[in-house]
């Protein structure tokens, strides 16, 4: 926290929210990261909501006191992540490959503010430095009915539909099948799209920098018709949910930390608020073509509207 002077300031908006991140490390971020690039802006389109100081060393001095660890498990990072509070403040550690010091980044009580700092022996790894502002962005949105949702989006004639599930359940394969099956259709996000209510209650849904495997960064949006969960099986069979079932099948997709009550709960209450206005379903299915036009017919009989 001792940058005073940053080498280049960069202003993103993402789902119609802007951040700006101060680079005091020279990391030529501009050049490196390539999944940010449609959405960088000139200057912030409007008041920020998260602002990120990129900094060699993170002083925590004597006044943070001992850390308390919060979670040590990770799908992405195994026994290389940490997660702690310090003193009010959250620090997010991706640990090198010895296990010594790596990635850190200390955020204030809503992630509004955070401080990331380069590992040494893997100061270039741009995708460690993605991973983390994903982190910090996702629980500072949550305060601007905004959450990140895992899963794979498709979008045509100005609506979309999301597909969740847990890793391995086909959600991208899924998604390839509506792309070969409606032209009309194509990849919006395939990982962690921002689903976002605004005030006149439409729920939309946007591209986001974050989208897995696939190089589908759009700094676009459009209205979220459909939420769909995927599971496996020996048949396809398509079945409308709605009330504590949509919840319950949604809320395993959101990001949002556990162990902020404050956080926490803005995001059941999103998830509450987006399940009650979209429609949702549960698809048992095969990796094949007939899961897809059956879950694109159930949706229409629904009453979804024409998507032919």
């Amino acid at each position: 926290m001792n940058c005073t002077v940053p080498l280049q300031i960069l202003n993103y908006s993402i789902a119609g929210h802007s951040l700006s991140i101060h680079d005091c490390c020279g990391l030529e971020l501009s050049e490196n990261m390539e999944n940010f690039h449609p959405f960088l802006t000139s200057g912030p389109a409007a008041p920020g909501i998260l602002d990120i100081v990129i900094e060699d060393t993170l002083d925590f001095g004597k006044d943070f006191g001992n850390r308390i660890l919060l979670s040590d498990i990770s799908e992405i990072w195994d026994a290389r992540f940490r997660f702690e509070i310090i003193n009010g403040f959250y620090l997010t550690s991706i640990l090198d490959e010895s296990g010594g010091v790596g990635w850190r980044m200390l955020s204030n009580s809503d992630f509004s503010r955070s401080w990331i700092s380069p590992g040494p022996k893997d100061r270039f790894n741009y995708t460690k430095l993605s991973w983390l502002i994903m982190i910090s962005f996702g629980q500072t949105v949550l305060a601007h009915r905004t959450l990140l949702l895992h899963a794979s989006v498709v979008m045509g004639n100005g609506r979309a539909f999301a597909f969740l599930g847990r890793s391995g359940t086909g959600k991208s394969t899924h998604s390839r099948m509506w792309l070969r099956e409606f032209k009309e259709f194509e990849l919006l996000n395939d990982d962690n799209p921002a689903v976002r209510i605004h005030g006149d209650g439409k729920v939309m849904v946007y591209g986001t920098p974050w989208s897995g495997k696939t190089a589908c960064y759009r700094p676009i949006g459009t209205e979220l018709l459909g939420v769909v969960r995927l599971s496996q099986a020996k048949n396809n069979n398509f079945r409308q949910i709605e009330g504590r079932s949509a919840f319950l099948s949604m809320l395993p997709s959101a990001s949002a930390i556990r162990w902020d009550r404050e956080i926490f709960d803005r995001m059941l209450i999103l998830v509450q608020e987006i399940t009650k206005k979209v429609r949702s379903g549960h698809l048992e299915c095969l990796p094949d073509v007939h899961s897809a036009r059956l879950c694109h017919d159930c949706f229409h009989k629904s009453g979804i509207g024409a998507i032919l």
